[in-house]
Formats: structure tokens, sequence, C-alpha cells
């Protein structure tokens, strides 16, 4: 791999749907090199954490532990902070 100054592209299509791929865009499942209609960069674009909806329904647990330590609430994958 060369440093070029550009992000690293793959190219994308519908043919890439059940497939597998590493990190570099490169087939893991034995099939041929993708060809894509359209590139796109590895990294993708930023989450906004501000755009998020502020979650409202508390999980009530019973078991003080969690409660007290992990709010849980509804919605969320993550334990939420105070």
């Amino acid at each position: 791999m060369r440093f070029t100054g550009n992000p690293l592209t793959v190219p994308v299509s519908t043919d890439l749907l059940g497939r597998i791929f590493n990190g570099m865009g490169q087939p893991l499942d034995g099939g041929p090199l993708p060809v894509g209609e359209a590139s796109r960069d590895i990294n993708g674009q930023p989450i906004n954490p501000t755009a998020r909806t502020y979650p409202q329904e508390f999980i009530q647990t019973g078991i003080s532990a969690i409660d007290g330590m992990n709010t849980l609430v509804r919605g969320r994958s993550s334990p939420s902070s105070p």
C-alpha cells in the first residue's frame, strides 16, 4: 500500500450483498474482486452525537446495584450516564 494523500475507497454495488470482505475491501469468501458502480470512502460519515434523541423511558430492574450504577433506558443498546 502506498500513501496517496486520499482516503482509501472501495467499489460498491448491489453485487456485494451477501459477500464477505475484510477491512480493505478484499473478498474473504473466495469470490472475484468486486466491480462496483461507485466508489466509497471506507471511513464513512462521522456520527453526530447531538442528533440522537434524548433517552427518557427509564427501565427499572428492581436490582439496586443495576438501577443505581447503570441507568438503563429504552431504545439504547448501552447504559447511559446520568
